[in-house]
Formats: C-alpha cells, structure tokens, sequence
C-alpha cells in the first residue's frame, strides 16, 4: 500500500504489488493493479505487465482477453511457450479459421508439433477432414511414443472414419501399464474398446474409476458401459 502511495502512476510498482496480490490469491486485484499499470507504462516493461495479465486470463479460461494481450506482446512468429497459449486462446475463443491459420504457420513444413498440431487437427476434424487428423495424430504418437493420449486420438478419428481396423491397431499400440494411473485415457480407451468390440473394457474403467476415483464422470461411463 505504501509503495502504491508513493509511486501511483509507476507501472513496475503497480506490477510489483499485482505480483504479490497474485500470490496471495486477491486475483481480482491483481487484474485491475495490472491493467492500471499496462495504462501507464510503454516499451519492454509494457510487453511483460501485458504477457503477466494475459497469463492470469488465460488460467482463469478468459480466452477473448488472453488473447488480445498474448497478440500484442508475445512473439507468434515461431513455436514457444506465449504462441502456443495464444493459439489456444484462439481455438477457444475466435474463428477457427485463424486458429488454422496460425498453426500452419507455426508449424510450416516441419513435423507435427504438441499442442499446435493437436489443435490443427482438431480443427480438421471438426471442418471434415478426419483424415489428415488423423495422420497428424498417428504421427505425434510416433514422434513422443510416451503420450498415449496421441495415439488414443488418432484412434477416435480413425473410428469416425469406419476405419476400424486402424483404430484397434492404435489402441493395442498402447501398452495398460503405462497409462493405468491417467483416468482420462483410460476412459477414452475403454469407451473406444467398447465400440470396437475390442476386450478388457471392465478391465480398463475399473483402474480408471481407481485412478479418478473423485471423477463423477468416470463413474458414470463406468456404470452406462
């Protein structure tokens, strides 16, 4: 508070007591400290007050305002850390289209990326094209063979395709005991055994109901498979 008096139009004070306001969880008052700060300030100190209130935005899902900040301040010519929220912010909040846009752009012809590449195919699949998404995804699974949630959506893309066989193949790709603490993927893996008649469901939601015990939702696919 005595900083703030002393310095009220200095926007590293400001920033300064909106970092400790965040600390202490007064969220509320840390966004309008920032947002006073980014008023007064200008430059590279601009950019970081901009990059810390965008990062609060986007941890609280306000994907419109994160955006806007992350645009101004953050480099999206290349694949980092701020471009990658960016383009998440994006994808959640503005015209698919540019969320495309950006990740092609990010990627260029390089291999697939994590999280950008998710994105991308994500998108395709949901404009139609459930084939590119699908090679995306099989190809981030080869690339990061330790992320089975790559290869668990390559499988639900290839089963929306009727490409069954490609889906059971992608699924036995996936070795139990390295996904049986995750109660996400064990779910997925377990409702996409089920329809493709593949064994080992019970098997397969009863770890994930031990593994997210706290999920009403795992329960609940439990209890309707």
């Amino acid at each position: 508070d005595k900083l703030q008096a002393d310095w009220p139009k200095n926007p590293e004070a400001l920033a300064a007591i909106a970092s400790y306001r965040t600390q202490q969880g007064k969220v509320d008052e840390a966004i309008g400290l920032f947002t006073e700060a980014l008023a007064y300030a200008s430059g590279p100190a601009r950019d970081l007050i901009a990059l810390q209130l965008a990062d609060i935005f986007y941890g609280r899902n306000e994907f419109s305002k994160a955006a806007e900040l992350y645009e101004s301040a953050a480099d999206l010519t290349t694949d980092n850390g701020l471009s990658r929220k960016f383009l998440v912010c994006l994808y959640n909040s503005g015209p698919r289209k540019d969320a495309l846009r950006l990740a092609n752009r990010l990627r260029g012809s390089g291999e697939p990326l994590p999280v950008i590449s998710q994105i991308e195919a994500n998108i395709l699949a949901e404009i139609g094209d459930l084939k590119t998404a699908q090679q995306i995804m099989e190809r981030l699974g080869r690339l990061h063979p330790k992320i089975h949630s790559y290869r668990v959506a390559a499988a639900e893309f290839a089963m929306r395709r009727g490409r069954h066989a490609d889906a059971r193949n992608l699924l036995e790709q996936i070795p139990f005991e390295e996904i049986r603490i995750d109660s996400n993927i064990l779910t997925r893996a377990a409702q996409l055994r089920a329809v493709l008649g593949m064994g080992d469901v019970l098997k397969y939601l009863y770890q994930a109901r031990r593994a997210g015990f706290n999920s009403p939702q795992i329960h609940a696919t439990y209890a309707m498979l």
